[in-house]
């Protein structure tokens, strides 16, 4: 979302500036590379200050505060596909609570060109909080993470005071009417004004076959948000 910019960065906001030194570190651990192919390109400014460095094809970012990753990327370029998607959701996964991000739920995922990014969002007590949006980006030849971005993440992750449901799952069906439901869970999204909304998720189908994602407000009784699902043999994005 485009409020993400304009937001103070909660996962970091009380956290103490570290050094170059540190980054360069942290930047090495992240990666599993030597420090010593770790080379500084300075320090950006902006709403996240960040440590630049690049370690032969692959870039990333470390923030001034707190020493987070934001961003990592490689230039590799997969010669085919060996493995599925559902794979590299695996791997995704497993690199993610090695770099200490549990709790993190996959939700869509998309193939381009032998690189397959997957979008998570943390759970707390079953709510799916997407406004924590972390991409990892695999390649499908030989399973190596070559992408992450955590810029969401940083500026959205706190331990939420999610209210109980007002609304409940039977009353939020009813702004579904003329569409099947294919599942459903709880979930806080984003709003316009930097805020967050608790609501019901309900991935729906059309008779024509078409698909879409509606948010019911669970405090409310109102909609809140449709989606159109896309899906091909490519995997899945909303519009």
């Amino acid at each position: 979302s485009a409020h993400i910019d304009e937001t103070s960065p909660k996962l970091i906001e009380n956290e103490p500036e570290i050094s170059e030194g540190e980054a360069k570190k942290k930047a090495a651990e992240f990666i599993g590379v030597d420090e010593q192919k770790i080379q500084s390109l300075g320090k950006s400014r902006g709403n996240v200050p960040c440590y630049y460095f690049t370690a032969g094809d692959m870039s990333i970012e470390v923030t001034v505060q707190g020493g987070k990753v934001m961003n990592f990327m490689s230039a590799y370029t997969p010669g085919g596909a060996s493995m599925s998607a559902n794979d590299a959701v695996a791997i995704a996964l497993k690199f993610l609570a090695e770099r200490g991000y549990e709790s993190m739920v996959p939700s869509y995922n998309f193939t381009n060109e032998g690189i397959c990014t997957i979008n998570f969002a943390h759970e707390q007590d079953g709510v799916i909080c997407y406004p924590d949006l972390i991409k990892v980006a695999v390649a499908l030849d030989t399973g190596m993470v070559v992408g992450f971005e955590s810029g969401g993440y940083i500026s959205s992750h706190t331990m939420r005071d999610i209210p109980a449901a007002v609304v409940s799952r039977e009353e939020a069906r009813k702004l579904t009417e003329g569409l099947s439901i294919d599942s459903h869970r709880l979930a806080v999204i984003p709003t316009a004004g930097k805020y967050e909304k608790l609501c019901h998720e309900f991935v729906c189908t059309a008779d024509n076959g078409s698909r879409y994602i509606i948010y019911v407000d669970a405090l409310e009784l109102q909609q809140e948000k449709i989606l159109i699902l896309l899906e091909d043999e490519n995997g899945s994005l909303t519009i």
